[in-house]
């Protein structure tokens, strides 16, 4: 009966440790989620006052900003190249860092400066985060391709320690040290 006891410890011990291994997995991935998507850490803004000389086309980018991965992009000054002609925003787009001229403008296939331009940018601190939950991610997926393999395992060494308890137990039953078998 005690060896009874012993194999129903070691299913529970093993159900409960998988269940408590999943259960922390996933208060785990709740924390990180959502202290990510709080705004905790703010966003890097880079403002520059170079001259950057560019031709308004369909897509042109600016390549510092390229550079930072970022978003959002806000042009401040645009001038056509070698006069102080200001153009307006209405002759182009903005998206990421990437400047497109409007349809019809007349500044389409036109050399500008831009003057000065601000963007935002995901800060150092904001990139170890999300590459952290990442590889958290990353890991768990790698463990959990291992778990059908684990549960195997452990189900063969319940189904032996139960042939082995029912072995010793025919033996007891039988009285003749198991000859019966």
């Amino acid at each position: 009966m005690l060896e009874n006891k012993k194999a129903q410890g070691l299913v529970t011990g093993i159900v409960s440790g998988i269940g408590f291994l999943v259960i922390t997995v996933i208060v785990i991935f709740l924390i990180t989620s959502t202290l990510n998507g709080a705004g905790l850490i703010e966003k890097s803004t880079l403002s520059t006052a170079q001259n950057n000389v560019l031709l308004i086309t369909s897509g042109t980018e600016l390549t510092e900003c390229a550079a930072e991965d970022n978003t959002d992009v806000a042009i401040s000054a645009i001038t056509v190249q070698n006069l102080t002609v200001a153009i307006v925003s209405a002759n182009y787009t903005t998206s990421g860092c990437t400047i497109t001229g409007v349809a019809g403008s007349e500044y389409n296939n036109t050399l500008v400066n831009i003057t000065a331009y601000s963007y935002n940018f995901d800060a150092d601190a904001q990139v170890s985060a999300d590459q952290m939950i990442n590889n958290f991610t990353i890991g768990v997926n790698n463990v959990s391709n291992k778990l059908p393999t684990v549960l195997l395992v452990a189900a063969v060494v319940l189904l032996f320690g139960a042939i082995v308890l029912l072995v010793k137990q025919s033996r007891t039953i039988s009285g003749n040290g198991g000859a019966g078998l």
